[in-house]
C-alpha cells in the first residue's frame, strides 16, 4: 500500500504525540526503559566420553589423557575432576590442572567389549575437538590380575556441549546468534538467541508492534539509528525507509498490515 501524503502526515503527527526528539538528538526520548537487556548465556560446558574397546574382559584399567591442545579444562580439580562412571567399577580420577587427567577403575565381575565407560565434565574457551585430546593407556588387567596384552584402545568417542548464547555460532535450540551478550533494540537476535518479530525492533517479548516501534525505525530511517532490515524492512524494499514505520504504526493501531521482512 502506497504513503499517501495524508497518510504521511498522520503518521508524523503520531510519532510527535509519542516523543520523537528533534533530529541528532539521538534515541532516547522515544524509547521505553525495557530497551537494551542484558542477554542471558547458558553455562557452555561440554560433556566428554570415553569409549573403551576390547576382545579381553577387563578387570582394572588406567589411562592418561593430555589435554594440553584443548582450549579449557576439566570441571573440578584434583581428585574432585568431575567424572563419573558408565559402568559399575570403582573409579579413581586425578587431574593435575596442568594438562593430565589420569583416570583408572576396578571391576571385580570385567567389562568387555566395546563400551563407554567414563564421563567427565569439561568447561571449553573455544571448540574442543576429539583430536585435541590424546589418550595413553597405562596399566590394563583381566578379574584375575593378568596384563592384558594388547591392551584396550581408549579414546575420547564424543564431545556434546551446551549451547552458548552469545558466541557467534547457531548452537542447537538456538534460532540466531549475532555474536555477543547484549541485545540493543533494532537487532535482529533477541537476550536468548530467538529471532526478533518483523516489526518489533523493541525486543521479542511483544506481544504485537507498539507505536514506540514505529518511532524507533522512523529513526533509522533518517540516520539518526540503526535497525536490522531482518526488523525493521518490513516492505522487503531493501532498506529502511519512513515507509516501514508507516506500517509499524498502522499494525500498532489495530489495521491489519502484512509485513515481509527480508531473511
Amino acid at each position: 500500500m502506497p504513503a499517501t501524503p495524508i497518510r504521511a502526515s498522520i503518521v508524523l503527527v503520531a510519532l510527535v504525540l509519542v516523543g520523537f526528539p528533534a533530529t541528532g538528538s539521538g534515541l532516547a526520548g522515544g524509547l521505553p526503559a525495557s530497551y537494551g537487556v542484558e542477554r542471558a548465556a547458558g553455562d557452555g560446558n561440554c560433556t566428554i566420553t570415553f569409549r573403551m574397546t576390547t576382545d579381553a574382559t577387563v578387570g582394572n584399567l588406567g589411562w592418561e589423557t593430555d589435554y594440553t591442545n584443548a582450549p579449557g579444562g576439566f570441571a573440578g580439580e584434583g581428585d574432585g575432576v568431575d567424572c563419573t562412571a558408565l559402568v559399575p567399577v570403582l573409579l579413581g580420577k586425578f587431574d593435575d590442572d596442568a594438562g593430565t587427567l589420569t583416570l583408572g577403575w576396578i571391576a571385580p565381575l570385567g567389562v568387555s567389549g566395546t563400551t563407554d565407560i567414563v564421563e567427565c565434565t569439561f568447561v571449553p574457551t573455544g571448540i574442543p575437538k576429539k583430536e585435541d585430546f590424546s589418550v595413553t593407556v597405562t596399566e590394563a588387567g583381566d578379574p584375575e590380575t593378568n596384563d592384558i596384552v594388547p591392551p584396550p584402545v581408549v579414546e575420547v568417542h564424543t564431545i556434546s556441549c551446551a549451547p552458548v548464547c552469545g558466541n557467534d555460532s547457531v548452537d542447537g535450540g538456538e534460532e540466531c546468534d549475532d555474536g555477543d551478550t547484549d541485545f540493543q533494540p533494532g537487532d535482529f537476535c533477541s537476550a536468548d538467541c530467538s529471532l526478533i518479530p518483523c516489526g518489533s525492533p523493541g525486543g521479542a517479548d511483544a506481544d504485537a508492534p507498539k507505536a514506540s516501534d514505529a518511532l524507533f525505525i522512523l529513526h533509522a530511517s533518517v540516520g539518526t539509528g540503526q535497525c536490522d532490515v531482518r526488523v525493521c524492512d518490513v516492505n522487503a524494499s531493501g532498506s529502511v525507509t519512513a515507509s516501514d514505520a508507516l506500517l509499524v504504526l498502522e499494525a500498532a493501531v489495530g489495521i491489519d498490515v502484512a509485513f515481509d521482512c527480508p531473511l
